[in-house]
């Protein structure tokens, strides 16, 4: 399969659950969203033995039409900078998160995105 029409929408949301809603609601022409500065919420909480109201997870929110595409969080300060959300449409295509393409060691806070898509 080829894909010729790929829409990409990058924008930073400024940890606005509000704005990354309406965004991932109402653009759904879209085939991946970048999300930038994304805000991190309570999805749920766990039994816990330590605490009567449970552990907390904490994670980025979960739509229908789209899936996450992101690295796991080793820690609570360990959250990505930029989540990828892809739509559903594509998921036929193998997507892969890869250390080895592509590594840039700089001294700013910028971030570094490469995608890319392999159809099977």
């Amino acid at each position: 399969m080829i894909l010729k029409n790929l829409s990409i929408f990058l924008q930073n949301v400024c940890k606005n659950k509000l704005f990354t809603d309406s965004i991932l609601e109402t653009k759904k022409n879209f085939n991946i969203f970048l999300i930038q500065e994304l805000s991190w919420n309570v999805i749920y909480s766990i039994p816990s033995f330590t605490s009567e109201e449970g552990d907390k997870v904490v994670g980025a929110s979960d739509y229908p039409n789209w899936f996450i595409f992101s690295k796991s969080p080793t820690n609570d300060h360990d959250y990505p900078k930029v989540i990828t959300y892809i739509n559903t449409r594509l998921i036929h295509l193998s997507f892969s998160l890869r250390k080895d393409i592509l590594t840039i060691e700089t001294s700013t806070t910028f971030c570094s995105l490469i995608i890319v898509l392999f159809s099977s």
